[in-house]
């Protein structure tokens, strides 16, 4: 696994709960374990369509990413090289 944004103590659930550290395979190359600083990151008070995974700036995603040759994001805007971690780029 790599290019991956994993974030502590936010959305991600183990057996016994939250969890508060990052993976630790081996295998997981060029990744960040940091809050991802979305635009509308939910909670328990909002739904999925109020959710927008556009990083906010200063947001550790930006620029992590590793240049694939997609030229173009998800709404079709040109990518910076390098790119951000996440769904949009």
């Amino acid at each position: 696994m790599s290019n991956n944004l994993w974030a502590p103590n936010t959305m991600k659930h183990g057996p016994s709960g939250p969890s508060s550290s990052c993976p630790q395979d081996m295998n997981e190359i060029n990744f960040v374990c940091a809050d991802p600083m979305l635009m509308g990151e939910t909670t328990a008070n909002t739904y999925l369509d109020n959710f927008d995974i556009t990083p906010q700036p200063g947001s550790p995603a930006i620029g992590a990413g590793v240049n694939n040759g997609v030229s173009l994001d998800l709404i079709g805007t040109p990518r910076p090289n390098p790119p951000s971690i996440g769904a949009l780029e």
